[in-house]
């Protein structure tokens, strides 16, 4: 009776081998499949990162800078919508049918294909009025940027100050194609008046 169980116990190992003989390797050893981002590598790293988008007819979008910009994919085997870019001291101009808008900041993150910008640490966007006479200044701790939409958005704490006055408020949302900023709550401020 124990010489059975032996030969079961055999064949179920050699059974076991075979199964598993053309596996993938990671499946035997799973501590590879950890994909946190702090042991993932790049899969391209860029010093000074410099690039410009045009619109359908030509007309220059926006301008991205960079001091480096890293590139991580999710699938090391082909393009994900997962993937994301790492950037140090991001730098962007919107253009628009006025003034540029400069926007910059500590880090930065690039998702959805490139649709989607996050900065984060000491953002600061400026736009200089049309004739030059005066500048409007956000600050803000995080910023979400569609460049391709031109559109900002954040939920932390903003200020904006102009020449006119200054403004206070918790999360905001800019359109800058229509020049629209839409403050979301807590808003507070003062206005010079105007002479």
């Amino acid at each position: 009776m124990k010489n059975w169980l032996y030969i079961a116990i055999i064949c179920g190992l050699i059974a076991a081998t075979l199964l598993l003989w053309d596996k993938n390797p990671e499946l035997l050893n799973p501590l590879k499949q950890d994909n946190s981002s702090f042991e993932r590598f790049p899969y391209a790293v860029l010093h000074d990162a410099q690039t410009r988008h045009f619109d359908d007819k030509g007309v220059l979008s926006y301008e991205f800078d960079a001091v480096t910009l890293k590139h991580f994919r999710v699938d090391m085997k082909t393009n994900s919508d997962a993937d994301y870019a790492l950037m140090v001291a991001p730098q962007l101009t919107l253009y628009s049918d006025v003034q540029p808008w400069k926007i910059m900041a500590k880090n930065g993150k690039v998702t959805e294909q490139g649709n989607k910008l996050t900065l984060w640490g000491e953002v600061l966007v400026r736009q200089l009025a049309p004739d030059g006479s005066h500048t409007t200044e956000l600050t803000t701790e995080s910023l979400d940027i569609y460049p391709s939409i031109k559109r900002l958005t954040t939920l932390e704490h903003v200020r904006v100050v102009s020449e006119t006055g200054a403004l206070d408020a918790d999360g905001l949302e800019v359109d800058m194609l229509t020049q629209r900023i839409t403050l979301l709550a807590n808003v507070r401020g003062h206005h010079e008046p105007i002479q």
